[in-house]
């Protein structure tokens, strides 16, 4: 370290030891200290904030800690996070000790903060049973002042054909199904329909036995109580051809996905990557959510999957957004009810092409969209029709102006030419410097006593690559004569001790 890096050092109350220590361990550079970038534990370790965190006296590397939004504090991935639902329906992640001690409600591993927690995810308290379930599962007693489980109230004719909502082996947990011996993606589907005859034409227990436990037939509040069901099928390891050729030999399966819908129906898609987050995996692919709302744009107002800018889906992540981003995976709610198994099959290998081009860049996206042929020719199969085909795209620009606020219009194509044909030109100036200086050599050498003149051309220094701001000090139209150069790119002209670009001159004999 220099003499007035020292005095820094020294004037921050800072030992060289301490700064060298830091510096060797990768907590801190001599920029840093400059700056006043820097903070310093108990042991005085200094460290950058922007990169390191002290957390009980020690640095940690800020990628591997959490935030805890109730204490506003961060803490090492050892210490174990809980989702907590707020009462006004955001979810937060806090500490599981903070969560127990202020938390009233647990359901299926999320904590609820009070009762209005519960109402944001149709979740209600049950004072005959004690726990909590979907409200689907209760009724208001006639007091009205609170909730009874459902059973009491209703026949069990329907119970015949369909569990309970999200059903939960304590045992077995939700259902799994790969292929491979080290799975890395995942999908899941819920399938919604409303279909009297086929709901009716298997009894519950023999649809478990008919796909073997691992899909469910569950009631859904939003659908109709007499016809209408939901399929949920098992994280299925994400290879589309093995997944369909499962569903493709069960025959109970294929007629409950063909089943009849209803405009209450929705198809979500659950997907997730080993070793990313949810919010990891939304950032690497969220330049295709304007294709999704496109491709479902009559569901983009609906309350239950309302759309939102990329921003906003992960500011609120509420439930009943476009696209829900949970802990360890997405779920996309916009998409629309499944009408058969070759429609969701095309679904699984749109979102597998999207995981195999991730960006998160709306134009990067569009572009793989418009340019690669597996994109294209995916897309053409569900839009024959040309016209709807060009409508489709055009959906997908007006939704990423309209949520994203960025604009394909002609005027940025045309600034995009206009910058192409403008480094064309700065090409055909290097040449021509080139040819210049050639020129000259050739005349110099050659040719003892010609008179050459250099007469300057071209004066504007924000042309021309200098290091730095460059005040050129002559004119258009004055003649130099040379005292140095340098072969193929600049010249010294006399009393300058700057070299300048050929191009600004030209050479005359």
């Amino acid at each position: 370290m220099n003499k007035s890096e020292l005095k820094v050092i020294e004037e921050l109350g800072l030992t060289l030891e301490q700064v060298q220590k830091s510096i060797n361990l990768g907590y801190v550079n001599i920029d840093d200290i400059h700056s006043g970038n820097f903070e310093a534990n108990d042991d005085g370790i200094v460290y950058n904030p922007d990169n390191f965190v002290n957390i009980d006296g020690e640095i940690h590397d800020i990628g591997s800690t959490w935030y805890c939004d109730y204490s506003q504090r961060r803490y090492s991935d050892d210490d174990y996070s809980v989702e907590v639902i707020r009462h006004d329906g955001r979810s937060e992640f806090w500490l599981e000790d903070i969560a127990e001690s202020n938390c009233e409600y647990y359901y299926e591993g999320t904590h609820y903060e009070d009762w209005s927690a519960l109402r944001s995810h149709n979740l209600v308290y049950t004072e005959d049973t004690n726990v909590v379930m979907h409200d689907d599962d209760a009724y208001l007693c006639d007091s009205g002042d609170w909730f009874q489980y459902y059973h009491n109230s209703r026949s069990s004719r329907s119970n015949d054909y369909v569990e309970d909502y999200h059903t939960y082996n304590e045992d077995t947990g939700y259902m799994k199904m790969n292929f491979t011996n080290n799975p890395t993606r995942f999908i899941g589907f819920e399938i919604e329909k409303e279909d009297y005859d086929v709901k009716t034409s298997i009894y519950i227990d023999d649809f478990k036995d008919a796909t073997e436990n691992l899909w469910r037939k569950e009631r859904d509040g939003s659908l109709n109580d007499e016809d209408g069901y939901e399929l949920i099928s098992p994280t299925f390891e994400f290879c589309v051809d093995e997944i369909f050729k499962h569903i493709r030999s069960n025959q109970v399966l294929i007629d409950h996905i063909d089943a009849d819908k209803s405009r209450n129906c929705g198809g979500h898609i659950h997907v997730s990557v080993k070793g990313m987050s949810g919010k990891e995996l939304f950032d690497s692919i969220k330049g295709y959510v304007p294709l999704f709302y496109a491709l479902y744009h009559k569901r983009s107002d609906i309350h239950f999957c309302q759309a939102k800018s990329t921003d906003g889906l992960k500011s609120d992540n509420a439930k009943y957004q476009a696209i829900q981003i949970l802990d360890n995976r997405i779920e996309f709610r916009i998409i629309s009810a499944v009408p058969n198994v070759d429609v969701l099959e095309w679904r699984a290998l749109l979102i597998e092409l999207i995981l195999n081009n991730p960006t998160s860049c709306f134009r990067t996206a569009y572009e793989n969209i418009l340019k690669l042929k597996e994109f294209s020719t995916h897309l053409r199969k569900a839009y024959p029709d040309n016209d709807k085909y060009i409508a489709l795209k055009t959906r997908i620009k007006d939704m990423t102006t309209k949520f994203e606020n960025i604009n394909f219009n002609v005027s940025k194509f045309k600034e995009l030419q206009n910058k192409a044909e403008e480094n064309y030109q700065l090409e055909r100036n290097r040449m021509i410097a080139k040819h210049n200086i050639d020129k000259l050599l050739k005349a110099i050498s050659s040719r003892t006593g010609v008179s050459v003149r250099v007469v300057a051309t071209n004066v504007d220094p924000e042309h021309w690559m200098f290091i730095g701001r460059v005040d050129v000090p002559f004119s258009v139209g004055d003649v130099f004569k040379i005292t140095d150069f340098k072969r193929g790119c600049a010249i010294q002209v006399e009393g300058q001790e700057l070299y300048f670009p050929m191009a600004m001159f030209e050479i005359v004999e």
